[in-house]
């Protein structure tokens, strides 16, 4: 019963690397990288919506001071968020590609 259960083992380690031996890593990888970069622009261009929307809200001479403050804080807020996520989506997408 041991032997038969050893055996068993084996034959599963043998299947499991096989398995892993079977991986397309290279194309996994390349796809880990594509969808990173693409992360990347997205913050990109919202964090560039948010630049936009900050500089329309400063400049807006119909908004009251208070909705200039809450429009300020709310873009920045939103601006820091595109950021550190942009640099992580791209600090992600280079470490696949090497």
């Amino acid at each position: 019963m041991q032997k038969a259960q050893e055996k068993a083992k084996q034959k599963q380690e043998e299947l499991n690397k096989q398995v892993e031996n079977f991986k397309p890593k290279h194309l996994v990888g390349g796809i880990e990288a594509f969808m990173s970069m693409a992360s990347f622009a997205q913050s990109a261009g919202m964090a560039i919506s948010s630049i936009n929307s900050l500089i329309s809200s400063i400049k807006d001479p119909d908004m009251s001071g208070w909705e200039k403050a809450v429009a300020i804080l709310t873009s920045i807020g939103s601006l820091s968020f595109m950021v550190k996520s942009g640099i992580d989506s791209l600090a992600t997408g280079i470490q696949f590609l090497k």
